[in-house]
């Protein structure tokens, strides 16, 4: 019996073997899948640990390719007849096994690269995959840490006019009329839908989008008993299934707070690039010292994101082409009044009234608007030009 036969003899009785197994019972999927892991592991082509660096070593042997052709043979004669063609071939034998040298080596230098550059890129997924795993005492802290702060709390009442005003205005602007149909008004997070019922009872064409679990449910109760479009989708990928300039402006609140700095600067980018030219980019995001303050510690210490300052919002829009940028704070707190006088302890004393109104009153809201195209401001400017506090006292 030759090799060949044997070796087929063998697999006949093996595979007659296993329809038997599998025909008693004896055999059943999850114990062939088991096999299969376990040959999958001590295969020269395996995917465990160590077997990819096994694999390249391989391929760099493989690929150093020998002009040597044996000669050897069992027919009378052959021995001569194969040396003395390798002789007269080994020029062109010799050629080809360098060419193919060449490119075996290339390849090898290629996958080398691309395995430090997998390699760094798993490290970076993996150190990602730490701060947000998913262990016991985040998974319990969940809710808590994503119910705080709230989508629209009482302290950006006082912008709603403002927000109203300058989409009025950017909406009836000629050189912002949309190519096709009315352009509308996205709100993120939307809440109950507050602020999208007062914009469309104002003629605006808004609607909004809410993706905080138990806020998304009564948003869109909320949208079906007052008839508004209220939804529940990733913002994300909302704002990604939109066209270019389809939006006539972007009301952004709630998420803000959640964000991390990553994606804050990812959400400025969608916005400006789906608002259309001399359309409304509006933030209304809470100020990070009012929140550390009145967030539980836990969230404070765990959440994944955190407010940002009106300043770096005001210049991630104004890194995307958000121009016209004006900045407001608000706070649902009392302001000390400053006393009458121009007398020098007069003066003291107010002194001391404003340096415990800036350290302790912190505005509890901002507004950061600006519109997609509008005038750009020069650094300069833009650093030197205060923060409006006009609506500090716009809820006394």
């Amino acid at each position: 019996m030759t090799p060949l036969d044997a070796e087929s003899s063998l697999l006949d009785e093996l595979r007659s073997e296993v329809r038997s197994q599998r025909a008693s019972g004896l055999m059943d999927l999850s114990y062939e899948r088991w096999m299969d892991r376990v040959f999958e592991g001590l295969s020269p082509g395996s995917r465990e640990a160590g077997a990819f660096e096994d694999a390249m070593e391989q391929a760099e042997s493989a690929g150093l390719v020998g002009a040597e052709v044996p000669v050897s043979s069992r027919l009378p004669g052959g021995r001569f007849v194969k040396r003395g063609l390798r002789k007269a071939m080994s020029w062109y034998v010799c050629f080809v096994a360098a060419q193919v040298r060449s490119f075996a080596l290339s390849v090898m230098r290629v996958l080398h690269m691309m395995d430090e550059r997998l390699g760094a890129v798993e490290a970076r997924l993996d150190e990602i995959g730490a701060r947000s795993s998913d262990s016991a005492l985040i998974s319990d802290l969940r809710d808590l840490i994503t119910v705080s702060p709230a989508s629209w709390s009482g302290a950006e009442d006082v912008f709603v006019e403002r927000i109203l005003d300058t989409l009025k205005d950017a909406i009836a602007e000629p050189r912002a009329a949309p190519a096709s149909g009315k352009a509308r008004v996205l709100h993120a997070d939307c809440g109950g839908g507050d602020l999208v019922s007062r914009l469309c009872s104002e003629g605006v064409d808004a609607y909004g989008v809410e993706s905080g679990g138990a806020l998304s449910a009564r948003a869109g109760a909320r949208g079906r008993d007052a008839d508004l479009d209220l939804r529940t989708e990733e913002l994300f990928a909302h704002l990604s299934a939109l066209r270019d300039g389809e939006l006539a402006g972007v009301v952004l609140s709630g998420c803000v707070d959640r964000l991390d700095v990553a994606s804050d600067a990812r959400l400025a980018e969608l916005c400006a690039a789906k608002v259309r030219t001399g359309g409304v980019v509006a933030v209304v995001g809470t100020h990070p010292l009012a929140w550390q303050r009145a967030a539980p510690p836990i969230v404070v210490d765990l959440a994944p994101g955190r407010p940002l300052h009106a300043q770096t919002w005001k210049e991630l829009l104004r890194a995307n082409g958000v121009g016209s940028i004006v900045c407001s704070e608000a706070s649902s707190k009392r302001a000390i009044d400053l006393i009458e006088g121009s007398d020098p302890q007069t003066i003291a004393i107010n002194s001391v009234i404003e340096t415990l109104v800036e350290e302790l009153m912190v505005p509890e809201a901002f507004l950061v608007m600006g519109s997609v195209g509008g005038e750009a401001e020069s650094d300069s400017a833009a650093a030197s030009r205060p923060v409006d506090r006009g609506a500090l006292r716009g809820r006394t």
